[in-house]
């Protein structure tokens, strides 16, 4: 009897009167719009916190490789056991301090594809160190690297562009002193940073 069930099933298939259940797809959202995003290399500045951890979090989901530079140990070592992401302590209040964290960053991933400035401390830092790295190893890449500040514009985003080859700096704002707004800055970054964003651009939260 199951066979003939079976055999019966097939035929309405083949006939078109039924049609099979189609699966649900994996990963989808449902109200999220999705991109696809290589593999990169990430740093959030203040990433133990929000809304840095929210930056973290969103790139960690999107399969990218994610550091993180916070002065708040018992946080960050957290972070790096139970989530994945590389934590490096830094105060980012101390430019040496910082400069030497990303330095070992560099000296562990060879380079980073994507800087996210959550914190405005210690981008300077970075951004000098980033720099002269590029400037003595001038590999060239159809993806560039981004820097994304968030709650604040950098100091003259051309100096930047010419001192880092393929730089896109964009910067994302929201009212000072509002929460609830982190994981659509996350959601910001992550499309600040498709490969198909090739212009400096400013996002608002209002």
């Amino acid at each position: 009897m199951a066979d003939n069930y079976l055999e019966k099933r097939m035929e309405e298939l083949r006939s078109g009167k039924t049609t099979a259940p189609r699966a649900a797809s994996a990963g989808i959202r449902k109200g999220i719009l999705q991109f696809p995003l290589p593999e990169k290399r990430v740093l959030v500045t203040g990433g133990a916190h929000a809304p840095g951890l929210a930056i973290a979090r969103e790139f960690i989901r999107a399969g990218c490789r994610v550091a993180i530079f916070d002065p708040d140990t018992d946080a960050g070592h957290t972070l790096a056991l139970n989530e994945g992401i590389r934590y490096h302590p830094a105060d980012l209040s101390d430019s040496s301090a910082t400069a030497y964290a990303f330095r070992a960053l560099l000296k562990a991933w060879r380079d980073v594809d994507i800087v996210v400035c959550a914190d405005r401390d210690g981008c300077e830092a970075i951004l000098s160190e980033w720099s002269a790295h590029k400037k003595r190893f001038p590999i060239p890449s159809d993806y560039g690297v981004r820097l994304i500040s968030v709650g604040f514009s950098p100091d003259r985003p051309e100096r930047l562009t010419d001192e880092i080859p393929g730089l896109v700096a964009s910067d994302i704002t929201a009212p000072q002193g509002t929460s609830g707004y982190e994981q659509e800055i996350a959601r910001a970054c992550l499309f600040i940073s498709l490969p198909t964003t090739r212009h400096n651009c400013r996002i608002m939260f209002t």
